[in-house]
């Protein structure tokens, strides 16, 4: 998902720079906050699968170190950022799906 959503922020930009005579100005409204809107949010989801990348590997550390020692601490800092990294992975999931609808949208609004 982080590699097609930052496909899609490339995408916006290329529709901004290499169209003919594009002027951002001229496009409806909708259509710009469309676009920003999908930028915004795709933004977003790139946050939360790096962020998820670093708690899964945290997490598989602490999971490693308490195979070795059985350490109560190390349990539930496992337990903590497995539970921390499910979030941000819903969290992405969601957004992804939510920035990829607005700019299909805004590429169907263009003129």
């Amino acid at each position: 998902m982080l590699r097609i959503a930052l496909l899609v922020i490339g995408a916006i930009g290329t529709l901004t720079v290499l169209k003919d005579n594009f002027k951002m100005s001229e496009l409806p409204c909708a259509t710009i906050l469309l676009f920003k809107g999908a930028f915004f949010i795709l933004g977003i989801a790139i946050a939360c699968s790096l962020a998820h990348r670093y708690f899964a590997t945290d997490s598989m550390s602490y999971y490693i170190s308490y195979l070795r020692n059985e350490n109560k601490e190390e349990k539930t800092g496992y337990i903590f950022r497995f539970k921390v990294c499910s979030w941000l992975l819903l969290i992405n999931a969601i957004a992804f799906g939510i920035g990829i609808c607005l700019f299909a949208s805004g590429l169907f609004a263009m003129p």
